[in-house]
């Protein structure tokens, strides 16, 4: 696995000397974080049912149904019939093997899957603690962000709640945030030029990023872009056949990172156009048929961005179950404030200062760029705004390191009685106090995966050979191989349809025994006079969904 390549390179990091300063919070932080993956391990002895259920989300149904054909031979697939590409490839291939071990047990496999899930999730927390000690000025506290950053991806419920889902959001967050920390450690720490194999080393990180989710193509660009540009600050003022051999050299190690991540990515696009006629998967195509209400979408980007800044806490899900912790948060952040600028203005300025010193924030700007990128793509082109949250974890992520370095700074800056740091540590307590809160719904079976009541109803009404349409099909086609997706995201049939506005005729030559989804969905298509007459409701069920029968 690239990210354990990447930690081997932490060498430099000591992470057991119990003589540094600070050696006793070093061991905290430690303790903390294995106790955070310690208590993700055990959503592995849930029951059964709750496997369907959080922390895994709707669509990560979709990736673990193409994992499913793999292990059975037939492909990427869905359905095991229909060919796709309307998933980010190298989480089913990692997935794969998984439900061939688990065989016809469905159960264990999924088990077996948030097994997975927690490593990678412990992986891109180290990721993500590697990389922000390479931006440390001084190493003599490395240890100790380390495994403070480690705890606090490790508790973060606002973190978890996008990267523990069963999706693809854990790994392409962990090589993106491995990928920086060895360009910081292992090529722009080098004295002169760093060998061309680091530069293949960081393409290969690149690649599996891409295949991870392949908008880390834009990651690739912009530390293409960054390098050329700190490389050209650097020997823009050398003489004219020095600067011309750096120049040189420059494009070289251009080309071999960006060769090289394309040259490992490249099955998947060649796939994409040999199967596809397109290098954008079918999703994306999917996704884009949406009109973007922009509007929408800007307001869930700031949503998004500002509770990031939360870091342990996520507001999106039950706001009202969690306000009093919120209240009481904001309450200890307004005392803080009224601290800082009353008793402890002077502290606050050397912290500020000293955040500065001891920060190379210059060394996040791939990061931040490629996080930036997304916000722009997924904001102006998108129609999803319930992803955007998923889209922009990379951002999220260094936003929660922004406030986390500045506030432990701050909180060890001031005096160990002082009323400032008795304050912070009230207002870290109330937000682990939340987080704990918003994990524990991992752990409750709570119906929250409402596409199970028709992959329920499919289970009691109907037989193995009849075909069912769903415009959302995920966990009920994980479930049933006889349901068709229908909004396009993994069937290219109901993509072409759905481009060429003939989805009324696409669904009638299907011949779908049943329609199952909401009306909102299903009426329009059935108000044309091809299908008009041909189906009728006969049920429905929990959540609104409505089942419709084709007229024998």
């Amino acid at each position: 696995m690239p990210i354990t390549v990447g930690i081997t390179h932490l060498a430099d990091v000591d992470l057991g000397d119990s003589t540094q300063p600070g050696a006793a919070l070093t061991r905290a932080w430690r303790w903390l974080a294995l106790l955070a993956f310690t208590i993700h391990l055990l959503l592995l002895v849930r029951p059964d049912a709750s496997f369907f259920s959080r922390p895994f989300q709707e669509d990560a149904f979709y990736s673990l149904s193409v994992a499913h054909s793999l292990a059975e031979g037939k492909g990427i697939s869905i359905d095991g019939v229909q060919k796709t590409n309307g998933v980010q490839p190298l989480i089913c291939f990692l997935d794969a093997p998984l439900f061939a071990v688990a065989g016809n047990d469905v159960a264990l496999a999924l088990r077996l899957v948030m097994l997975l899930q927690v490593v990678i999730l412990f992986g891109a927390s180290m990721a993500i603690a590697w990389f922000t000690t390479t931006l440390l000025r001084n190493r003599s506290a490395s240890a100790e962000i380390f495994w403070l950053v480690t705890a606090v991806v490790g508790w973060s419920y606002m973190l978890i709640n996008g990267m523990l889902n069963g999706l693809e959001t854990g790994l392409s967050t962990g090589l993106v945030f491995a990928a920086a920390a060895y360009y910081n450690s292992r090529i722009t720490s080098a004295a002169g030029h760093a060998r061309l194999g680091r530069f293949a080393a960081l393409g290969i990180l690149l690649g599996l990023g891409v295949l991870a989710r392949i908008d880390e193509a834009f990651l690739v660009a912009c530390l293409i872009a960054w390098h050329a540009w700190c490389s050209h600050r650097r020997y823009g003022t050398l003489p004219g056949p020095e600067r011309f051999a750096a120049f040189r050299r420059l494009i070289l190690e251009c080309f071999v990172m960006g060769a090289v991540s394309v040259v490992v990515s490249a099955p998947w696009w060649i796939y994409n156009v040999v199967q596809f006629g397109s290098l954008v998967p079918i999703s994306g195509q999917a996704q884009q048929l949406l009109f973007p209400d922009r509007w929408n979408n800007l307001m869930a980007a700031l949503r998004t961005i500002a509770d990031s800044f939360l870091v342990l806490v996520s507001t999106p899900h039950g706001v009202a179950r969690i306000s009093w912790l919120l209240g009481a948060g904001i309450a200890a952040l307004a005392a803080v404030a009224a601290l800082w600028f009353t008793r402890s203005f002077g502290l606050l300025r050397r912290v500020a200062a000293g955040w500065l010193r001891q920060w190379n924030a210059a060394l996040a700007m791939p990061v931040l760029l490629f996080g930036i990128a997304l916000l722009c793509y997924y904001t102006i082109f998108f129609g999803a705004p319930h992803f955007i949250v998923r889209y922009l974890v990379p951002l999220r992520v260094l936003i929660v390191l922004g406030v986390v370095t500045l506030v432990y700074l701050f909180w060890k800056s001031a005096p160990l009685r002082s009323p400032v740091r008795l304050a912070v540590t009230g207002l870290v307590l109330v937000a682990l106090g939340g987080s704990a809160f918003g994990l524990s719904w991992n752990f409750a079976d709570r119906n929250t995966n409402i596409y199970m009541f028709p992959a329920r109803w499919i289970t009691e009404h109907t037989l193995p050979t009849e075909r069912i349409g769903m415009f959302q099909s995920g966990t009920t086609g994980f479930l049933h191989r006889n349901v068709v997706n229908l909004d396009g995201k993994v069937n290219v049939g109901a993509l072409r349809a759905l481009q060429q506005h003939r989805m009324p005729a696409y669904i009638d030559s299907m011949r779908f025994d049943y329609l199952i989804d909401w009306a909102p969905y299903v009426e329009p298509v059935l108000a044309d006079p091809i299908l008009r007459g041909r189906y009728r409701p006969v049920d429905t069920l929990v959540a609104d969904f409505i089942v419709w029968r084709r007229v024998r």
